[in-house]
């Protein structure tokens, strides 16, 4: 949409360009004032704004800032051509001046024109202490609808401690309903907390074996070996005593001696016993200690007693 503006001639113009400054300075500005109105004319709006400037850096009205606003349109620049118009609506408004009527006026046409026009963006302030948001590398505010030429414009958030927001838009002219983003950020690698370790069970300890048998095997074993040593030893006294009561060949012996005879059989007896019973014992205990059963116990029942393991 384009609202057209009756311009005051150029004789107007820059007689009103004219009123201050040194006598040189104005006759540039004269000169740069209507070389802008001719580019204008040709529709040369970059150049006529370059022109326009110039004349503004000597002397502004607001004749002046509605010819800058004018060409920013014209350029693509809405933003900054809102604010031109405002600009000349106001001081029209307040410094009154040749054609202030008509500069108010026009200024308000346009004004309403680019208010339907300029497309804006609102971008949600992340969740993140101390972001901060550029558009086109310039500093912007979280969820406030900032208005934007229409175009591609890049859009960047950045935190301390986060890879950074980037982000391109497109905004179409005339398309009044803000463009919502919401920008996600992505902690560092460094900055995320340590991986939960999974409990690591303890490693149970090695099961108590019980050794009580193996003790006690080893206990009967050496008490039946020393009973043994008891009995052979006994049983050699009672030999050299009953030698020393017979012949050589034992058929004559006194017949007070014989019971030696007898006891040393019992002894021979009693020393195999023990013998065997110890060997039986330290077979036992040495079995035990090498398998090293978990459990051991004496079942005992009618008529029989035994010994109970559990490996």
């Amino acid at each position: 949409m384009r609202v057209s503006f009756t311009r005051v001639s150029s004789a107007v113009a820059v007689v009103c360009v004219a009123s201050a400054g040194s006598a040189d300075d104005l006759a540039a500005a004269r000169k740069l004032f209507a070389e802008g109105l001719e580019l204008e004319n040709q529709h040369d709006w970059q150049r006529a704004l370059e022109k326009f400037r110039a004349v503004a850096a000597v002397r502004a009205n607001h004749i002046v800032h509605f010819h800058i606003a004018l060409c920013l349109e014209n350029t693509g620049k809405l933003v900054d051509a809102l604010a031109e118009f405002s600009h000349a609506k106001v001081s029209a408004e307040q410094h009154g001046g040749t054609d202030a009527d008509l500069t108010i006026t026009n200024s308000k046409k346009h004004i309403d024109a680019l208010r339907a026009r300029i497309p804006a963006v609102s971008i949600k302030r992340p969740a993140v202490a101390g972001a901060l948001v550029t558009i086109d590398g310039g500093a912007a505010l979280f969820d406030v609808a900032t208005p934007l030429d229409p175009g591609v414009h890049a859009i960047e958030v950045r935190a301390e401690g986060y890879e950074s927001f980037a982000h391109k838009v497109t905004l179409t002219d005339g398309v009044r309903e803000p463009v919502a983003i919401e920008p996600q950020l992505k902690a560092l690698k460094s900055n995320l907390p340590p991986p939960r370790l999974r409990p690591v069970a303890p490693e149970a300890p090695p099961p108590v074996r019980d050794r009580t048998f193996v003790y006690l095997a080893a206990g009967v074993s050496v008490a039946s070996f020393a009973a043994a040593g008891v009995f052979y030893g006994l049983r050699a006294a009672a030999l050299s005593e009953l030698d020393g009561a017979c012949d050589g060949a034992r058929d004559n012996c006194d017949p007070g001696k014989r019971a030696l005879d007898d006891r040393g059989r019992t002894y021979t007896v009693g020393g195999n016993i023990a013998l065997a019973v110890g060997a039986v014992a330290l077979g036992a205990a040495v079995t035990l200690l090498v398998l090293e059963p978990k459990r051991a116990a004496v079942v005992a029942s009618a008529g029989s007693v035994g010994l109970r393991v559990t490996f």
